[in-house]
């Protein structure tokens, strides 16, 4: 009777281990064993945390791009109720020219002035470019007002005009002067070889234009001095041409926009940023996996601009909370998301910052921020003004993370 006992409960222990094996054709015989095939998705909103969604501009920070830093120089005849003029300051042009330590008086032949057009209305017809001469050159830098610009560009001062073909979406504008239209680009002895120049868009309707700043690098504004040595060694009569770099470009607006501190505004001139903190829980940040994340801004009224422009809101994390001065990060691969906007509309934008949220996470655990600011910056017509939590609708981060199995947990 012992033997059979034994030999009874000696088959109940390997039955019973046999039918608790992980199957993979069968998964989860055994629910306390062997976890299950589906892991729980979670979705959870989370609002900006309140007080703590701040605009940072001109007011408290000087601006962080101001006109003449960014790609492009405004101008507009009225587009959306303003006037923008174009300046540039050339380096002194030298009185002679020195090779091989000997210095050589020239004559000039031709002087080519002219601009890289970026973007205009492409339903926009009849423009022209208009050059004027600036007084006081050698002076001409950020402190010069709309006021004194404008009054500068008077018939006198007209050196000449540049038509822009309805065809023509970006390119150069170009115009040169020979012979006795020399005269209107002489520089005068007093500006001691500096030329300062003026650019105003002229048009049938309001609109505006977007041209390159020296910020681009050679496609900024240019001007270029053809000459002659004068001289009897004929190898020497002819010499490349003289151009001169951009020593200040800007331009300047009827209208100063300062942004609503109670808001999150972005762009501008000079441009703002906006910080928006978000006080996610411990266990999401240090315990789920991010599956997507996503920024929500609500606008407070459609952001306007130049029709046919390209403008995005530049979305990055921050290596440390530091307001105004926290450092974005700027790997394009990862931390810099660009969201294209679409002007005229209120529609919600909505931003994937997966890649961000992530990097809030071990083992990098950076601040749960977010640093908005608007590209082109400081060079676009556009302000985006959206809602914060003191007014309108706060922005919202919406997670969906999967938290680890119970076993996964140490």
């Amino acid at each position: 009777m012992r033997r059979r006992a034994g030999f009874v409960a000696s088959a109940v222990l390997l039955g019973g281990l046999m039918g608790c094996q992980e199957k993979l054709e069968a998964p989860g015989e055994c629910p306390g064993i062997c976890p299950g095939d589906r892991s729980a998705v979670f979705d959870t909103v989370i609002t900006a945390s309140v007080g703590q969604d701040s605009t940072f501009g001109p007011t408290n920070v000087g601006g962080f791009v101001a006109a003449g830093q960014g790609n492009s120089l405004q101008l507009a005849n009225g587009l959306n109720g303003v006037e923008a003029r174009g300046v540039a300051r050339f380096t002194a042009r030298p009185a002679s020219i020195v090779i091989n330590d000997t210095s050589y008086a020239y004559t000039v032949d031709s002087i080519a002035l002219g601009v890289t057009l970026l973007r205009r209305d492409p339903a926009a017809t009849g423009l022209a470019l208009e050059l004027y001469r600036l007084s006081s050159a050698p002076t001409l830098d950020s402190t010069r007002t709309f006021a004194q610009v404008d009054a500068d560009m008077m018939p006198a001062n007209r050196i000449g005009v540049i038509p822009i073909p309805d065809t023509l979406k970006s390119g150069v504008l170009l115009k040169v002067f020979k012979g006795p239209a020399l005269d209107s680009v002489a520089i005068p002895a007093a500006d001691a070889g500096i030329l300062a120049l003026g650019y105003r868009l002229t048009s049938p309707t309001p609109t505006g234009v977007r041209i390159a700043s020296a910020a681009t690098g050679t496609s900024g504004p240019q001007f270029v001095t053809y000459l002659t040595l004068v001289t009897s060694d004929t190898a020497l009569l002819h010499q490349p041409p003289l151009p001169r770099i951009v020593a200040y470009n800007g331009f300047v607006s009827s209208v100063t926009t300062v942004p609503d501190s109670t808001t999150i505004t972005v762009g501008g001139i000079p441009s703002s940023r906006a910080l928006i903190r978000f006080a996610v829980p411990a266990h999401i940040r240090d315990s789920s996996t991010i599956i997507r994340a996503t920024l929500e801004l609500t606008p407070l009224a459609a952001p306007t601009g130049l029709p046919g422009d390209s403008v995005a809101l530049d979305v990055r994390t921050v290596l440390a909370d530091l307001g105004a001065k926290s450092p974005r990060l700027s790997d394009p691969a990862t931390r810099v998301l660009i969201t294209l906007l679409t002007l005229g509309s209120t529609d919600t934008v909505r931003a994937d910052v997966t890649s961000l949220a992530t990097l809030w996470q071990p083992p990098n655990r950076l601040p749960p921020s977010l640093f908005l600011a608007l590209q082109p910056e400081g060079s676009s017509f556009t302000q985006a003004v959206y809602g914060s939590t003191r007014q309108g609708v706060a922005p919202r981060l919406r997670l969906t993370y999967v938290l680890p199995f119970p076993f996964e947990t140490p």
